[in-house]
């Protein structure tokens, strides 16, 4: 398995996801788009929480 993360990566993922949800008020049906948005790039190797933070809500530069 390739950059596979660990239990700890994976719970920031959560915490990401759950924060980004709550400051945009998300509702149901939008939570797993931006669980896979962050979980896509924590996969590529993001690991940073700030970034994974900025990219769930759609705030990185381009």
């Amino acid at each position: 398995m390739r950059n596979a993360l660990t239990p700890d990566e994976l719970d920031m993922v959560a915490k990401v996801t759950n924060e980004a949800c709550d400051t945009l008020q998300c509702d149901a049906a939008m939570r797993p788009i931006i669980a896979a948005r962050v979980l896509g790039f924590a996969n590529r190797g993001e690991r940073r929480y700030d970034a994974l933070l900025a990219i769930a809500l759609d705030k990185t530069t381009r």
